[in-house]
């Protein structure tokens, strides 16, 4: 009985793991930014904890930044929640700890569809406006902004939107699901590592 109960705790050790390294004394999940990707579909809607190497925060509107791992490979999105106005851009090149809610949004012809269409009326809002108004230019319009469904879907690439939307509809045709996922931790706490 005790070599059964050896072998079988032996064979268990031995396998790989598709589970967090690590939990905080909550019991919270402790993901690394390169087993994100990997593990974060078993954690939609739950509270985790991520640290990571700040490498670019949004300059536009702050609301999200972008954890890397120096020795690891991925890359982690992180947007502001309820409780946090704005990352500030200082951030970048700091290490830091985030605890949040994993989110996932899941692009599908039906999303790049609606994006597309929201597009297409920005651009004719923007060219009524220019015709009717007196003056040239009045207003910038960069075909990569990031307003609603685009903003969504940012992953951080800055594409011009129609690239985008190309380069996500090649990817979704590729992929046996249909679908892409895109998860990112909804910040509701995090501060600066000491260095």
């Amino acid at each position: 009985m005790f070599i059964i109960a050896l072998s079988v705790l032996l064979a268990s050790c031995g396998t790989r793991s598709d589970k967090p390294q690590q939990e905080d004394i909550s019991g919270m999940a402790v993901l690394t930014v390169s087993d994100f990707d990997s593990l974060a579909g078993q954690f939609i809607g739950k509270e985790i904890q991520i640290e990571g190497l700040v490498d670019h925060v949004c300059r536009q509107s702050g609301k999200r930044m972008f954890l890397v791992q120096p020795e690891g490979e991925g890359r982690v999105k992180v947007v502001t929640g309820e409780t946090i106005p704005s990352f500030d851009v200082a951030l970048e090149g700091n290490e830091v700890i985030v605890k949040g809610i994993v989110d996932e949004l899941r692009v599908d012809e039906q999303y790049l569809a609606e994006w597309e269409k929201e597009l297409k009326d920005q651009e004719s809002a923007e060219k009524q406006e220019v015709a009717g108004s007196e003056t040239e230019g009045t207003e910038e319009h960069a075909e990569g902004s990031h307003t609603g469904l685009g903003e969504q879907a940012d992953q951080g690439t800055h594409n011009p939107a129609w690239d985008q939307i190309a380069e996500y509809r090649a990817q979704i045709a590729a992929s046996e699901k249909g679908y892409l996922s895109f998860y990112s931790v909804i910040c509701s706490e995090f501060k600066q590592k000491a260095n």
